[in-house]
């Protein structure tokens, strides 16, 4: 959809990142991608999920939220029927209980 730059404050360090702008329902909320790291000179862990980088002789280090669930519900496929079959072809009974005489 479209390329936004945002100022972004990374530990004690201001970046300007730019973000795409996608109509999707991705399970994050952003991405920081390759310029950013490669601006920052970080050093990542995905094991450890934690970045480090240097800002004014000072060694940042991000941890990642470790707890965080996301969850995005992802739209159920169907299939359009005709209007002749929403005529039903079944039947269906259900006994909710017996009051006496024998099954």
């Amino acid at each position: 959809m479209g390329e936004i730059s945002l100022p972004i404050l990374i530990g004690l360090a201001l970046f300007n990142i730019n973000f795409q702008v996608m109509d999707i329902r991705p399970a994050y909320s952003f991405l920081l991608g390759r310029p950013w790291i490669h601006v920052a000179g970080a050093v990542l862990s995905s094991l450890h999920q934690q970045v480090k980088f240097i800002s004014n002789h000072q060694i940042i280090s991000i941890m990642g939220e470790r707890e965080l669930v996301i969850t995005t519900p992802v739209p159920e496929e169907y299939i359009k029927g005709d209007e002749e079959a929403l005529e039903a072809s079944f039947q269906s009974l259900k006994v909710e209980s017996t009051k006496g005489g024998k099954p």
